[in-house]
């Protein structure tokens, strides 16, 4: 990968995206298209805080599901739905 680390932490990625280009016009735009991209491919969500507290033990079933309760019905809440009916 070009501008970016991957660390392993157990079995998940964390990616660090450089900032070696940050200040341009393109790198707003750049970073989305990645982040889209990364989502589209992997089928996760990035830098989603109710999925990663809930993965790391932050909080449990019954915290995750009492947050993903107080969401519309959104892209975001389905994807959090997914994540919590696996687990079940």
């Amino acid at each position: 990968m070009t501008n970016s680390t991957a660390l392993e932490v157990g079995e998940n990625f964390l990616f660090v995206i450089s900032h070696e280009r940050s200040g341009t016009q393109e790198s707003p735009i750049e970073a989305a298209t990645y982040v889209a991209t990364v989502e589209q491919r992997q089928g996760l969500k990035i830098s989603c805080p109710e999925d990663i507290a809930f993965r790391m033990g932050f909080i449990n079933l019954k915290q995750f599901n009492s947050i993903l309760n107080k969401l519309s019905n959104s892209a975001y809440a389905q994807y959090l739905r997914f994540i919590s009916a696996e687990f079940a």
